[in-house]
């Protein structure tokens, strides 16, 4: 009888392959879950990124607009100051 037909019948060797072939599909779900989660983390990352961008654009508007308003201001109270 051929060695290797000889192992693949002892029972040892077949609890040992079939936990070997679970190890291995847990192992092929974890790494698919892990890069969904990986996928998940790079769009929230990505999110944040164009937030802040969009923020900060908007706070430097409204810098510009107050600075705007605060020459307004100054130019008119120096102008009637003035008078």
């Amino acid at each position: 009888m051929d060695p290797m037909t000889h192992l693949q019948q002892n029972p040892l060797y077949q609890w040992w392959s079939s936990a070997l072939e679970g190890q291995v599909r847990n192992l092929t779900a974890m790494t698919a879950e892990l890069s969904r989660m990986e996928e998940k983390s790079m769009e929230h990352a990505q999110h944040a990124v164009d937030e802040t961008a969009r923020l900060t654009k908007e706070a430097l508007s409204a810098a510009t607009q107050m600075h705007a308003a605060w020459r307004k201001v100054a130019l008119e109270v120096t102008t009637r100051s003035s008078s």
